[in-house]
């Protein structure tokens, strides 16, 4: 089900976790490109809320550049290959970004 609305599903996350995705899967679809669909996507699989710092300036590295960060109680149980791969698919395809995984 999940290849159908294009989602990326790793079959070593919880089974919970996935049939969310699988659920949530047409929103996410809907959303894909924008600010909301990529902290639906990290959130549900990160199972924290992240965050995205917008950098508006040439002096902060912006206009179209914006930095990820999540905080979860172990930042070397969290996939970084998998989460840069979620932000590739998503973010919008003119952007840049860093990623920040950080300890809660």
């Amino acid at each position: 089900l999940a290849s159908w609305i294009d989602l990326a599903l790793d079959e070593n996350w919880p089974e919970e976790r996935r049939r969310e995705l699988i659920h949530r899967g047409t929103d996410l679809y809907r959303w894909r490109g924008t600010r909301r669909g990529l902290l639906s996507y990290l959130r549900i699989y990160a199972g924290v809320e992240p965050q995205i710092e917008e950098q508006l300036t040439a002096a902060d590295g912006g206009p179209f550049h914006f930095t990820v960060v999540l905080r979860v109680a172990d930042p070397t149980a969290v996939d970084e290959t998998r989460v840069r791969a979620i932000i590739e698919a998503e973010k919008p395809a003119h952007t840049t970004y860093a990623l920040r995984i950080a300890k809660r």
